[in-house]
């Protein structure tokens, strides 16, 4: 769950709440995002993924699988690793 919220915080982050003057919901809510999503749990969601597949992968769907990888790999392009990102 905290993956998918970290996914939804950084796609509402780039929400633009007034068109006029181009506010984006990152330029008024940020100090709340960091506060209450600091960036180094991105490692931490990395760490469950690669858990979960471990734990899961004989258990659940094709499908559930690639879900896991693609947070995986959606979690290390928000922390700027792009050859990481690529793998998964």
């Amino acid at each position: 769950m905290l993956g998918w919220m970290y996914q939804f915080i950084d796609e509402k982050r780039e929400t633009i709440l007034d068109a006029e003057e181009n506010i984006r919901d990152k330029d008024q809510f940020e100090s709340i995002y960091d506060k209450y999503f600091p960036g180094y749990l991105f490692e931490e969601n990395i760490r469950i993924y690669q858990k979960s597949i471990a734990f899961f992968k004989d258990r659940v769907t094709p499908q559930v699988l690639v879900s896991f990888k693609l947070n995986i790999g959606n979690n290390y392009f928000l922390l700027s690793n792009y050859i990481k990102a690529e793998e998964f």
